[in-house]
């Protein structure tokens, strides 16, 4: 019986034995998945508007492109409701779907023009490229801001009206301002203030104020400026507008 015991012990610190001699496995950490990222931009502006774009990023990836465009007044275009919709201008949601495939599909903003949407092309490839350069898949910009002209849009003053600024950029010197303000017409609808407004209301410093400002906008670098007498609301409004130009411009 003390023999069984004994040897049954023996068995025991022999298996303890073996048991720490074995080899441990280790465990690998699991593979980290590059996080998706956004990236948006807007396009350099003309008249008729500018385009912004979202970019997700995966990696060094462009996953997926969204994009909406805006139109002279900053306001979006609703592919239901632009220039009638339809057959008067049906390439609008056409163009912007083909468009961020092909950026996604060949992984730049360097793609083909869509044929019937020449200038909306152009603005997306150009806020797509801004949008890159961000998010670090493009050569880096050594200055604040991108070169071109971009458009800012002030919030809505007491009577409705609102600001509108081009700020053209040359190597982060502000070279250009164009400055107009917009006024509703209707319920549904804004139009700028045109030659005929000075004769139809007799405000004749609005005009005055609209061609001394870009100047001062110029001199100053910046939207800090003083503002015109008699015409305090549009000076107000545009040095907004301005200010909006400037950080839509922002390299980062």
């Amino acid at each position: 019986m003390k023999k069984l015991a004994f040897l049954l012990a023996a068995a025991m610190v022999a298996m303890a034995l073996f048991a720490g001699c074995e080899e441990e496995v280790p465990v690998e950490d699991p593979i980290d998945e590059p996080e998706v990222e956004t990236y948006s931009a807007v396009s350099n502006a003309d008249p008729r508007g500018y385009v912004e774009i979202e970019l997700d990023i995966e990696g060094e990836e462009i996953v997926d492109a969204r994009i909406v465009e805006y139109d002279g007044l900053g306001f979006e275009k609703d592919p239901e409701t632009y220039a009638g919709g339809g057959d008067l201008w049906p390439y609008l949601e056409e163009s912007h779907a083909a468009l961020a495939d092909w950026i996604v599909e060949d992984d730049t903003w360097d793609v083909d023009t869509f044929t019937e949407a020449t200038g909306t092309s152009d603005k997306v490839r150009s806020a797509a490229q801004h949008a890159m350069i961000r998010a670090g898949l493009e050569d880096p910009v050594d200055t604040e801001y991108f070169d071109g002209t971009f458009m800012g849009v002030s919030s809505t003053g007491e009577r409705g009206q609102f600001g509108l600024a081009w700020v053209t950029f040359e190597n982060d010197e502000i070279v250009d301002v164009v400055l107009e303000e917009a006024a509703p017409e209707n319920d549904d609808d804004y139009a700028l203030k045109d030659e005929d407004y000075a004769a139809d209301t007799g405000y004749t410093e609005f005009h005055e104020a609209q061609e001394e400002m870009p100047q001062r906008f110029i001199e100053s670098q910046g939207p800090d400026v003083d503002v015109y007498t008699e015409a305090t609301g549009s000076s107000e409004l545009w040095m907004e507008a301005v200010e909006n130009a400037m950080d839509a411009a922002r390299v980062n």
